[in-house]
């Protein structure tokens, strides 16, 4: 297992593994409940507030799923030739925007694809990395 987040009513589990797959599973029986995809790795996860949408990281790209069409699309990605991949995803309380965090930035996306923020960023392959983000509970405050 490399990500894994519970969906807000705790009735799913999703699950990205070393296999490729990204998997929703029954929390109750352990059944698969729907196999988003295979073939790309899925490093971090999260649930909207809502639970309609997961948000993932496939390598360098954020990915949204809904849950209810199976439709995805994607949000973002970065510019030129950047492979590094998204390490944590964070939704905002109110589901409006996604906080991102990569090796060298995070970011604050709108789930309209409303303009990117950068929050902070790192000299790449230096010796300080970003590797993790969080909303205050009332969505005033991005860390």
């Amino acid at each position: 297992v490399i990500s894994a987040a519970f969906s807000p009513d705790a009735t799913l589990l999703a699950v990205g593994a070393k296999d490729d797959s990204f998997t929703l599973y029954k929390t109750r029986t352990g059944e698969v409940h729907r196999e988003i995809h295979r073939g790309r790795w899925t490093e971090a996860c999260a649930f909207s507030p809502d639970g309609a949408l997961i948000a993932c990281g496939e390598g360098e790209k954020l990915i949204v799923h809904n849950l209810a069409t199976g439709n995805s699309r994607e949000l973002w990605r970065p510019r030129g030739f950047d492979v590094c991949s998204i390490n944590a995803i964070a939704f905002s309380p109110d589901g409006s925007a996604i906080a991102i965090s990569r090796e060298y930035m995070a970011a604050l996306i709108g789930i309209e694809g409303n303009p990117v923020r950068i929050l902070a960023e790192t000299e790449m392959g230096g010796e300080v990395s970003i590797s993790g983000v969080s909303f205050s509970p009332d969505g005033s405050i991005c860390a």
